[in-house]
């Protein structure tokens, strides 16, 4: 897999989202859990990030990913129009993991994709066991290490 495919091009990192996790990780009792929360079957808790053909855009269609598409830009972080208003309702929306966006896009822009990808992948990393952790995650569901 290419590892790209979990840049969000709203800025987001899909490897540490929980579906993303509880798909790869092959985790049973958290795709259970996550396909009762959603209303939906088990197997269709699946995803190989945002820029995957193996994707369910979770909120319904993305706009980022059309509106980037029509730019003709990779991501949000290298728009004329960075930050637009919708970019910057969707950094305070009701879900806390979204309130990194504009932060990420800054760096990724910084940094460029490949450093910013491998930052990522150490960020949501265990320090006890190395197993990635997810954006709610307050303890690691392997070893228990506290964040």
């Amino acid at each position: 897999m290419d590892d790209r495919q979990l840049a969000g091009i709203c800025g987001l990192y899909c490897g540490c989202c929980i579906i993303y996790r509880a798909y790869h990780d092959d985790d049973t009792e958290l795709t259970k859990t996550i396909a009762a929360g959603l209303g939906i079957e088990t197997g269709k808790v699946r995803c190989d990030g945002c820029r995957s053909e193996n994707n369910n855009c979770w909120t319904g269609e993305c706009e980022f990913k059309s509106c980037s598409a029509k730019k003709g830009v990779e991501s949000c972080a290298f728009c004329d129009e960075f930050p637009c208003k919708t970019l910057k309702k969707f950094n305070k929306n009701k879900s806390p993991h979204h309130h990194t966006s504009i932060e990420n896009l800054k760096e990724l822009k910084e940094k460029g994709m490949d450093k910013w990808l491998a930052d990522q992948e150490r960020k949501w990393l265990c320090p006890s066991c190395g197993i990635t952790h997810t954006f709610y995650d307050t303890e690691c569901r392997y070893c228990g290490h506290n964040f």
